[in-house]
Protein backbone atom coordinates (compact mmCIF):
# COMPACT_ATOMS: atom_id res chain seq x y z
CA UNK A 1 0.00 0.00 0.00
CA UNK A 2 1.36 3.64 -1.11
CA UNK A 3 1.10 6.41 1.34
CA UNK A 4 0.57 9.73 0.20
CA UNK A 5 2.05 12.86 1.33
CA UNK A 6 -0.03 16.08 1.42
CA UNK A 7 2.33 18.71 0.95
CA UNK A 8 0.30 21.52 2.42
CA UNK A 9 1.43 25.16 2.17
CA UNK A 10 2.56 26.83 5.21
CA UNK A 11 -0.02 29.64 6.17
CA UNK A 12 1.81 33.33 5.70
CA UNK A 13 0.35 35.12 8.78
CA UNK A 14 -0.55 38.78 7.63
CA UNK A 15 2.13 41.79 8.03
CA UNK A 16 0.19 43.50 10.51
CA UNK A 17 2.73 46.22 11.11
CA UNK A 18 3.43 46.86 7.45
CA UNK A 19 -0.47 46.99 6.72
CA UNK A 20 -0.33 49.44 9.75
CA UNK A 21 1.97 51.89 8.12
CA UNK A 22 0.45 51.67 4.59
CA UNK A 23 -3.04 52.63 6.06
CA UNK A 24 -1.56 55.09 8.27
CA UNK A 25 -0.09 56.54 5.38
CA UNK A 26 -3.63 56.60 3.34
CA UNK A 27 -5.42 57.92 6.34
CA UNK A 28 -2.56 61.01 6.20
CA UNK A 29 -2.98 61.66 2.81
CA UNK A 30 -6.87 62.98 3.17
CA UNK A 31 -6.22 64.97 6.36
CA UNK A 32 -2.95 66.37 4.65
CA UNK A 33 -5.18 67.21 1.63
CA UNK A 34 -7.56 69.12 3.86
CA UNK A 35 -5.29 71.91 5.25
CA UNK A 36 -5.98 74.03 2.48
CA UNK A 37 -9.82 73.94 2.34
CA UNK A 38 -9.93 76.65 5.50
CA UNK A 39 -7.97 78.84 3.28
CA UNK A 40 -9.11 78.31 0.10
CA UNK A 41 -12.41 80.40 0.27
CA UNK A 42 -10.54 83.27 1.14
CA UNK A 43 -7.76 83.06 -1.08
CA UNK A 44 -10.45 82.61 -3.99
CA UNK A 45 -12.32 86.21 -2.96
CA UNK A 46 -8.68 88.31 -2.51
CA UNK A 47 -7.94 87.03 -5.83
CA UNK A 48 -11.69 87.85 -7.29
CA UNK A 49 -11.94 91.29 -5.97
CA UNK A 50 -7.59 92.06 -6.48
CA UNK A 51 -8.86 94.85 -9.14
CA UNK A 52 -11.59 96.11 -6.62
CA UNK A 53 -14.86 95.14 -8.83
CA UNK A 54 -14.63 91.07 -8.58
CA UNK A 55 -17.58 88.86 -8.19
CA UNK A 56 -17.89 87.47 -4.86
CA UNK A 57 -20.65 84.49 -5.97
CA UNK A 58 -18.74 83.06 -7.90
CA UNK A 59 -16.47 82.35 -4.72
CA UNK A 60 -18.17 79.13 -3.88
CA UNK A 61 -17.55 77.42 -7.44
CA UNK A 62 -13.99 78.67 -8.13
CA UNK A 63 -12.79 76.60 -4.57
CA UNK A 64 -14.91 73.70 -5.57
CA UNK A 65 -12.62 73.74 -8.99
CA UNK A 66 -9.19 74.34 -8.10
CA UNK A 67 -9.99 70.97 -4.90
CA UNK A 68 -11.40 68.55 -7.89
CA UNK A 69 -8.51 69.66 -10.16
CA UNK A 70 -5.92 69.65 -7.20
CA UNK A 71 -7.17 65.84 -6.59
CA UNK A 72 -7.45 65.36 -10.51
CA UNK A 73 -3.94 66.22 -11.26
CA UNK A 74 -2.73 64.19 -8.08
CA UNK A 75 -4.33 61.20 -9.18
CA UNK A 76 -3.00 61.70 -13.04
CA UNK A 77 0.70 62.29 -11.86
CA UNK A 78 1.00 59.99 -9.27
CA UNK A 79 1.71 57.18 -11.77
CA UNK A 80 4.46 59.05 -13.38
CA UNK A 81 6.32 59.88 -10.06
CA UNK A 82 6.01 56.56 -9.33
CA UNK A 83 7.42 54.72 -12.34
CA UNK A 84 10.44 57.92 -12.12
CA UNK A 85 10.85 57.17 -8.76
CA UNK A 86 11.24 53.42 -9.62
CA UNK A 87 14.01 54.15 -12.75
CA UNK A 88 15.61 56.87 -10.95
CA UNK A 89 14.85 56.14 -7.58
CA UNK A 90 13.19 58.06 -4.93
CA UNK A 91 16.04 60.64 -3.94
CA UNK A 92 17.06 61.99 -7.76
CA UNK A 93 12.96 62.38 -8.12
CA UNK A 94 12.69 64.41 -4.65
CA UNK A 95 15.15 66.53 -5.79
CA UNK A 96 13.99 67.66 -9.68
CA UNK A 97 10.59 67.90 -8.13
CA UNK A 98 11.51 70.47 -5.67
CA UNK A 99 14.02 72.24 -8.08
CA UNK A 100 10.89 72.48 -10.63
CA UNK A 101 8.76 73.37 -8.38
CA UNK A 102 11.40 75.99 -7.32
CA UNK A 103 11.78 76.96 -10.76
CA UNK A 104 8.06 77.18 -11.63
CA UNK A 105 7.37 79.60 -8.90
CA UNK A 106 10.00 81.54 -8.86
CA UNK A 107 9.24 83.98 -11.87
CA UNK A 108 5.47 85.04 -10.16
CA UNK A 109 5.53 88.11 -8.20
CA UNK A 110 2.26 87.33 -6.67
CA UNK A 111 2.68 84.03 -5.34
CA UNK A 112 2.03 85.27 -1.89
CA UNK A 113 0.16 88.78 -2.29
CA UNK A 114 -2.79 86.77 -1.90
CA UNK A 115 -1.99 85.65 1.26
CA UNK A 116 -0.57 88.43 2.36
Amino acid sequence: MVTEVHNRPSITPLPKWQLTIVYAIQLAEPLTATVIYPYLPELIARILDSDGAGDQSKVGYYAGVIGSVFFAAECLSVFLWSRASDLYGRRPVLLWASALLLLGLSPSDSFFGPLA
